[in-house]
């Protein structure tokens, strides 16, 4: 969450022209949940269930490995169909946790502004709205249900036909006597695969958690992962202490950057140092500056501005409303 907190505070501020803060903060909310729910908990019970399905197979084949071989028919397809799965719920929780982002961007905004909501009388108008976004998060949540209830029915369908099988060869072996299979045997075999089904069934259910946490997980490292175009972070900025050999240190663009380069003697004597403490005139230059802002890059805000701040002066901008005075 700090993390995520910490890549956002910086990111550009059209960043936030373009998304709003309720979003933002579904995002560090429930969509972090999720990751914690899928990194704690669920990754021990996987260990577990794994541990515990590797066990009953390794004891399920040394008593017969033909009725093992027999019982794992139904891995393939019960593979394919786990893959399909996955494709389809990632994206289905991904589309999930944008439905609820957007139904809490609804509630901050209306919250946030809730004087200007009610000197209109739109309370029931932001109602209607914020129903029709947590209505697509339900048609999202159901899809999502039904394709869990189908894939865990048929994994469990799966595992006990594949028991089914396993009791009728089995029976038809100690009748004959084939394999060696006495009826404690079969018996043990049957104890032990239906300890390996539970366990099957239990990383099937993971898995879905899984997918889900991995669907909405993907907003959240896509905002780890942005660079803004103008980085807001402090600069690593070098200064020789007293004593080494320097070369000039040139301050450029008001001092926001430093640039030079020197030349520290053996003791390697350095320090960082605050670009506001660099000697600086303090004038602030416009030439011919046109600006718009990304969520309209149709309208021209500022059209050829050119104008000089000199040290020591106060300035006023004076312009009609909509004017661009504060841009």
């Amino acid at each position: 969450r700090t993390r995520l907190f910490d890549a956002v505070i910086h990111l550009d501020v059209s960043f936030f022209d373009k998304n709003q803060s309720g979003e933002l903060q579904s995002r560090l909310a429930s969509d972090t949940a999720m990751i914690q729910n899928a990194v704690t908990v669920n990754i021990s019970m996987s260990l577990r269930f794994f541990v515990q399905a590797v066990v009953s197979l390794v004891i399920d084949l040394y008593i017969s490995w033909r009725l093992t071989l027999i019982m794992f028919c139904v891995v393939p397809p019960l593979a394919l169909g786990a893959r399909a799965y996955g494709i389809l719920i990632r994206d289905l929780s991904k589309a999930y946790q944008e439905a609820l982002a957007r139904a809490a961007e609804t509630a901050e905004e209306a919250f946030g502004n809730l004087r200007t909501v009610r000197a209109f009388s739109k309370e029931n108008w932001e109602v209607r709205k914020y129903r029709r976004r947590v209505l697509r998060a339900y048609e999202f949540g159901k899809r999502k249900a039904w394709g869990y209830g189908i894939f865990i029915g048929v994994v469990g369908l799966a595992a006990y036909l594949a028991i089914a099988l396993v009791l009728w060869m089995g029976g038809r072996m100690v009748i004959r006597g084939e394999g060696g299979l006495s009826p404690a045997d079969l018996t043990s075999f049957l104890l032990y695969t239906l300890n390996l089904a539970v366990s099957l069934g239990g990383l099937a259910d993971l898995f879905s958690t899984f997918m889900s946490a991995a669907g909405a997980s993907d907003r959240s490292f896509a905002l780890l992962d942005t660079v803004p175009k103008i980085p807001s972070r402090k600069p690593p900025y070098w200064h020789h202490a007293k004593g080494a050999t320097t070369t000039p240190i040139t301050v450029t663009e008001g001092a926001l950057f430093v640039s030079g380069s020197a030349n520290v003697n053996g003791t390697g004597n350095a320090a960082w140092v605050d670009p506001t403490s660099l000697p600086r005139r303090g004038e602030v230059r416009f030439e011919d500056v046109c600006f718009s802002y990304e969520t309209r890059p149709d309208v021209q805000v500022l059209r050829g501005i050119t104008f000089t701040c000199k040290p020591g002066t106060v300035n006023a901008l004076v312009g009609q409303s909509g004017g661009g005075k504060s841009t």
